[in-house]
């Protein structure tokens, strides 16, 4: 299963569906995770932690839905 995280939308939202722990755990089970550029930019995250768990990275959030089969983020 391709795992989709994109960007929250709402303004100075620090939060994100997953982390580059638990992305790391996914892509050990055989799944492909997709983040959206800069996701955890205001956590303190960059996305080079997550491309090092195992994540791809998409530059848009259309780019992350369209290329993922389930989406984790907070609403």
């Amino acid at each position: 299963m391709i795992i989709g995280i994109p960007k929250e939308t709402k303004d100075q939202e620090s939060r994100v569906g997953l982390t580059p722990k638990y992305v790391k755990k996914l892509t050990k089970q055989g799944h492909g995770v997709v983040i959206q550029k800069g996701l955890a930019t205001l956590a303190g995250i960059p996305d080079k932690n997550y491309i090092a768990a195992g994540a791809s990275v998409a530059e848009t959030m259309d780019d992350v839905y369209n290329s993922a089969q389930m989406i984790a983020k907070f609403k």
